[in-house]
């Protein structure tokens, strides 16, 4: 877990995949797409979700927190 909130500038995006998720907002299935962050110092990696209907986002935290 984060000891404190971290910027985006903090770590470095993979490529974008597709998910088979429903979006946590608008429940649509089959558009949600994400990408793994993971932080410079290398003790992070967690997943930020984008659905492509609604534009909601969240993150998950990886299996480091």
């Amino acid at each position: 877990m984060h000891t404190k909130e971290m910027k985006d500038s903090e770590g470095v995006f993979s490529d974008f995949k597709w998910s088979s998720c429903a979006c946590r907002y608008c429940k649509h299935e089959g558009g949600v797409r994400y990408r793994i962050w993971e932080s410079n110092c290398g003790g992070y990696e967690d997943l930020k979700y984008e659905c492509m209907l609604c534009g909601g986002m969240w993150w998950v935290e990886g299996s480091d927190s």
